[in-house]
């Protein structure tokens, strides 16, 4: 679009308008106009056709492409829908818009609410959209993708050991002193006067007499009872402590090796 800034240069704080509706900008020098693109997927089928382009007034950066969809993809009940930049990739050789989705997911993207919307959503982001196009400089030139390696450091549980708390019974010997009670034989002898006897009247048995005293005596009686005396609580606590991790990543780097002198260098330049 026509402006001193680029569409990356700016933030956000309006909401969304077609760019056929901004009478004094347009798409910039540099960036294709996707408008009459063919929508593709990215095993070739045609989707749609790009109408037009729902723009962020303040940033100016395009949010949305608004998609015609293809006749036979109509009979979802809608004709149109508005695909986030994020999702598309422009292919300048052939003019055409390549999306992520396949038909079924653009059939339900439906139309976007142009009075608000997100700028930080990822969807939102155009860098993409025109950062990877593949325009006339690169057509010309040789062009050399740089990777490197980023270290993703996350965690996981795991278990490294178990406490088994168990009962075991051991066998303690007790000795208490406990009093008991038993009877014994005392024998008193008295002697009889000579007048109580002559009152009597008594003789004497040639069998003799025995008379049976019955002597009682405690016994100690034991009895083993279990009664609850303690319990054991069982908790966890999570400890944590820094770790230091450490890892081996690659980068790709560029080495020029000039095969030529200067002065033929030089009248290349030319």
């Amino acid at each position: 679009m026509r402006d001193d800034t680029t569409p990356h240069d700016r933030q956000s704080t309006g909401a969304l308008a077609r760019l056929d509706e901004l009478d004094d900008f347009g798409v910039a020098d540099g960036y294709p106009d996707p408008r009459g693109w063919e929508v593709r997927t990215r095993d070739g089928r045609t989707i749609g056709t790009v109408r037009e382009l729902l723009v962020d007034r303040e940033a100016m950066r395009v949010r949305y492409l608004d998609v015609e969809l293809a006749e036979e993809l109509q009979a979802v009940g809608t004709s149109r829908v508005h695909v986030p930049v994020a999702s598309a990739q422009l292919d300048d050789e052939r003019d055409d818009v390549i999306v992520d989705l396949d038909a079924a997911g653009l059939g339900t993207l439906g139309l976007a609410d142009t009075s608000r919307f997100d700028a930080t959503d990822a969807r939102h982001d155009d860098s993409r959209f025109f950062g990877n196009r593949v325009n006339a400089d690169r057509a010309r030139g040789a062009y050399l993708t740089l990777h490197e390696e980023r270290l993703a450091v996350g965690k996981r549980a795991t278990t490294v050991g178990e406490v088994e708390v168990r009962k075991t019974v051991e066998t303690e010997h007790v000795r208490e002193s406990v009093p008991v009670m038993h009877e014994e034989v005392t024998i008193e002898r008295r002697p009889i006067s000579a007048d109580t006897n002559a009152a009597t009247g008594a003789t004497i048995d040639a069998d003799g007499e025995t008379i049976r005293v019955p002597l009682m005596a405690e016994e100690i009686v034991t009895e083993k009872r279990v009664v609850p005396v303690e319990e054991v609580v069982i908790r966890k606590e999570a400890h944590v402590e820094d770790r230091v991790v450490e890892e081996t990543v690659r980068r790709e780097r560029v080495d020029i090796d000039r095969d030529m002198d200067t002065d033929a260098a030089r009248r290349l330049d030319r």
